[in-house]
């Protein structure tokens, strides 16, 4: 298990069914059935709108010829992905990174996950030096990842030399506006596009600013052992430098 107990609290374990994600108000519910609790709710909406429901939720395969009543298609992956980076959803990172390694032929578990996207990382050229993952959502304290690696990332996606990281900077939370960074650097709104990163030990901050100057300055702030209690102290100096970027570059 490469998570702690309370990190449970951010992500819930793989699922292909949950309802809000797993969350209550901001926090995930753990320790839960998720696909049952899911059906229980479903039968219990069926019944408020007057459709008699015989029995139990149970799993079950559905018999060859039964009747398809109703279908929900999901959205594309490149629009989940666009909402986890925005949102910074530790589940649908976990979950899209199984998708990476299934589309590899290399299974469905975690271990396949991390494996594939440290694969894909070096496919594309990015320094890898070093790098370990863990996971792939980011909470595993195991996990070792450089500046280096993210910054160059930020650099292939904006030098449209990789089709596949087109949308990259587009997915970003953008300073005081959107996603993680909507309440975060009202010196520079809508100045600076950046994936966050907070753990209670951990701030990053990675992405690309818009000076003032018209010039553009991809960054990437890595504050790891940080004592317990000053993680947001480290968060306000990143947002400060990050301001001054915005006003000086």
């Amino acid at each position: 298990e490469v998570w702690d107990p309370l990190d449970y609290r951010w992500v819930i374990e793989m699922t292909p069914l949950a309802v809000h994600g797993g969350m209550s108000g901001e926090e995930f519910v753990s320790n839960l059935d998720y696909t049952a609790h899911t059906a229980g709710l479903f039968a219990a909406e069926l019944a408020a709108q007057g459709i008699a429901v015989e029995g139990e939720p149970a799993r079950m395969r559905a018999p060859e010829g039964a009747e398809l009543v109703g279908m929900v298609e999901s959205a594309t992956v490149e629009e989940v992905t666009g909402w986890m980076m925005k949102s910074s959803n530790n589940s649908v990172s976990e979950a899209l990174a199984r998708h990476v390694a299934i589309a590899r032929s290399e299974g469905s578990t975690a271990a396949a996950g991390a494996a594939a996207v440290t694969a894909e990382i070096a496919a594309l050229g990015l320094p890898s030096t070093g790098l370990y993952l863990a996971d792939t959502c980011g909470l595993a304290s195991e996990n070792l990842i450089s500046a280096e690696l993210l910054a160059a990332t930020i650099r292939l996606a904006h030098s449209g030399e990789e089709p596949r990281l087109q949308s990259l900077l587009a997915w970003l939370p953008v300073s005081y506006l959107d996603g993680t960074l909507a309440g975060r650097i009202p010196n520079a709104p809508g100045e600076i596009r950046a994936k966050t990163g907070t753990l209670n030990r951990v701030i990053s901050l990675t992405g690309i600013v818009e000076a003032r100057s018209g010039s553009r300055v991809i960054f990437s702030i890595v504050a790891a052992g940080l004592e317990p209690g000053t993680a947001y102290s480290a968060r306000m100096r990143i947002d400060q430098f990050v301001t001054a970027l915005a006003e000086t570059a």
